[in-house]
């Protein structure tokens, strides 16, 4: 926990140094002053949400409340405008930083819908499939994906739609079966 705190303070110090001049006149919320630390420049709403999206505190594991709270205490922090106009600043912050993040194409493919049910309007992914099919419980007893997928289409008489083809399922079905394989150890 000590550890965590340094490292928290060493953040924020970081945080706080990176922060723009004092502004005067008419301010809109970004240019809202949100912090004042000693030895560091005001942060405004905008330094605090830019600061916050570009990893200051990714891997930490703690929220904005507790930032605000650790900086108040242990840096003398001063929240001119409240220390809600804080929090929310560095939560836009941590959801621009969510949202920048482009999934990697086994994420994207993984999310990818590749059944729909026409009836109801259910959907499944390709994770969806592929975790189906790597279950213990589940053995194909000698039948292949693509045998299994005809079988199904013939069960389920038209109500279901492949948006990104039966081909796609069919590999989400195979890895699903290597991965119980694998599992198992058995063939």
């Amino acid at each position: 926990m000590r550890a965590k705190l340094a490292l928290m303070g060493g953040f924020l110090l970081v945080l706080t140094a990176c922060g723009a001049d004092d502004r005067s006149g008419e301010q809109s919320k970004e240019d809202t002053v949100v912090m004042e630390s000693r030895g560091a420049d005001p942060m405004t709403y905008k330094d605090v949400r830019e600061q916050t999206a570009k990893g200051f505190f990714d891997g930490m594991g703690v929220s904005c409340v507790e930032i605000a709270a650790f900086g108040e205490a242990q840096r003398e922090a001063k929240f001119p405008a409240g220390q809600a106009l804080f929090v929310e600043a560095c939560e836009a912050g941590m959801k621009r930083a969510e949202g920048s993040t482009e999934p990697s194409p086994e994420k994207a493919r993984d999310q990818q819908i590749i059944t729909r049910n026409t009836e109801n309007g259910t959907t499944q992914t390709y994770a969806d499939v592929r975790n189906f099919y790597a279950a213990p419980e589940r053995d194909m007893v000698g039948i292949g994906c693509a045998e299994f997928l005809t079988m199904l289409d013939g069960l389920a008489a038209g109500k279901t739609e492949y948006p990104a083809g039966k081909g796609l399922y069919i590999q989400a079905c195979e890895e699903g079966v290597k991965l119980r394989t694998e599992r198992l150890g058995t063939p």
